[in-house]
């Protein structure tokens, strides 16, 4: 994925690599938003192009993802219940992310990830 960030002088945009973990934009405090994050970014999937609302969209569900992800794994008491842990992430996010397309065909990769990530310790 590319992140393409306006530069306010010129024509077009320019080009630089986007960080690979989502933990790249829970990890870093949220007052460095305004200053850091790119007026616009070129996603993997969906539009073209999304506004940084849409950024700040993804980064409170990836909040809500390892918060989630973590509860389930608590409350399952074993962090390899992958498919428990799944519906249980589902069920507490729905309410508020439920209407997102795929949100049912991406929860698996999406729990899987931040598992993953927490094992690691990121």
């Amino acid at each position: 994925m590319v992140v393409r960030v306006p530069a306010a002088e010129q024509e077009g945009a320019q080009a630089v690599p986007a960080a690979r973990r989502p933990s790249f934009l829970v990890a870093r405090p949220k007052g460095l938003d305004a200053a850091i994050l790119p007026n616009r970014i070129v996603p993997g999937h969906g539009p073209a192009s999304a506004p940084k609302a849409e950024v700040t969209a993804i980064r409170e569900y990836l909040e809500d993802l390892s918060r989630a992800v973590s509860a389930a794994k608590e409350k399952t008491g074993n962090q390899f219940a992958f498919d428990q842990i799944t519906e249980l992430v589902k069920a507490d996010l729905r309410p508020k992310y439920g209407q997102w397309g795929e949100f049912d065909n991406w929860m698996m990769m999406n729990v899987d990830r931040i598992l993953l990530e927490q094992r690691l310790g990121y």
